[in-house]
């Protein structure tokens, strides 16, 4: 029974061994955003992404100060929400769709 115990541990870490790495990239944060209602605003590519690294950078940032996830998705809310108004000229970004750029920059671009 051990022995077969260790065939089956051996044979899943195997298998772990071999698992592709997750491969964060622009084309798929963008791909994320377009589905529907995730923006409610009307943001180019170029933007959407220079966002998503604003996100990325502020959590990096917040996060390496200490703070928890928590506190560093509302620093990059912040932050994306300040750059789309103050930056990029935006008249006005609403809640949902920083709380969208932030979450999918942190799953798929940072």
């Amino acid at each position: 029974m051990i022995r077969f115990g260790a065939v089956v541990v051996a044979a899943v870490v195997g298998m772990l061994g071999v698992a592709p790495l997750a491969n964060a990239d622009e084309s798929t944060y963008l791909n994320q955003m377009r589905q529907k209602n995730k923006l409610f605003v009307t943001l180019t590519n170029d933007q959407l992404i220079r966002l998503g690294y604003v996100a990325c950078k502020t959590m990096r940032t917040s996060m390496s100060s200490g703070n928890s996830v928590a506190t560093a998705r509302s620093h990059s809310d912040q932050a994306v929400a300040s750059t789309a108004t103050g930056t990029l000229g935006l008249s006005y970004i609403d809640r949902a769709s920083v709380m969208h750029i932030t979450q999918d920059a942190e799953d798929y671009l940072c």
